[in-house]
């Protein structure tokens, strides 16, 4: 005589959620007929669960929800702290050379020519 009446939206793969629980819809229809659409669900007394659409009922079975999926650990050690390059690395001299020919990077002032 008595029921809850709730709505909820169908997903793409028929299924309605209520309650903590996950019912699959059975229909020989296609399933975009049903995809995103809105159903009321109702709950009598006696705890049964029916989902209405349009008026009509709708099938309902009750599966098990999947448990969740456990978080992805990482199987590579931590990444170590990069080493400057060598002393004789050629990127230290990256911008160094003028035509091929290295840059003289120390000046070296003959005195002789200012006394």
């Amino acid at each position: 005589m008595f029921s809850i009446h709730d709505f909820r939206i169908i997903t793409k793969t028929l299924q309605v959620h209520y309650d903590g629980k996950v019912y699959q819809i059975k229909t020989k229809h296609p399933a975009y007929n049903f995809q995103k659409r809105e159903v009321l669900v109702t709950q009598d007394s006696n705890g049964e669960i029916t989902a209405w659409l349009d008026g009509n009922a709708l099938e309902l079975e009750d599966i098990e929800k999947r448990p969740k999926q456990s978080q992805i650990t990482a199987s590579t050690a931590p990444k170590a702290k990069p080493e400057p390059p060598a002393y004789n690395h050629p990127w230290r001299t990256y911008g160094k050379k003028l035509n091929g020919k290295p840059i003289l990077t120390t000046m070296i002032i003959n005195w002789d020519i200012f006394i």
